[in-house]
């Protein structure tokens, strides 16, 4: 027990004599010209990955069910659920494809068999197992 026993960041503290006290032969910590160490990814970054990237798992299903004709919306709130779920996990941006498919799944294979869907809105309640996405209906108007 030591005054860094509950340090979160305990690993950017690492030197190179750590290691070699650690177990690592010093030829090896020779070849090494820098030690650094990383943080896990937070909420907001979770976000950004789901939206921002050219080939986003976002954009993805959007471009799937603009097949159909529908339009696909995710609340932000709904985005920071999701992102929260993945740190949850703690496996970072690996799990959001999971998530995202997991819900996604119902609506992938209900979405089309209903040609009235025009818009699909995933809101938070939904990611929290509380409700359901909102489906909003086509307006047809009808020309004589």
């Amino acid at each position: 027990k030591d005054k860094y026993d509950d340090d979160p960041d305990i690993l950017t503290k690492v030197v190179s004599d750590d290691l070699r006290e650690f177990g690592m032969i010093p030829e090896f910590l020779g070849r090494l010209p820098i030690v650094f160490s990383l943080k896990g990814l937070t909420k907001e970054m979770l976000v950004k990955v789901l939206k921002e990237p050219k080939n986003a798992i976002l954009k993805q299903y959007e471009k799937l069910l603009e097949m159909d004709a529908v339009k696909l919306e995710f609340d932000d709130s709904a985005l920071e659920a999701i992102a929260e779920k993945a740190i949850e996990k703690k496996t970072g941006a690996r799990a959001l494809r999971a998530i995202i498919e997991h819900y996604m799944l119902d609506i992938m294979y209900e979405v089309p068999k209903d040609p009235d869907i025009g818009k699909v809105t995933i809101t938070k309640d939904y990611i929290d197992n509380n409700g359901i996405p909102i489906m909003e209906m086509r307006t047809t108007s009808k020309v004589d």
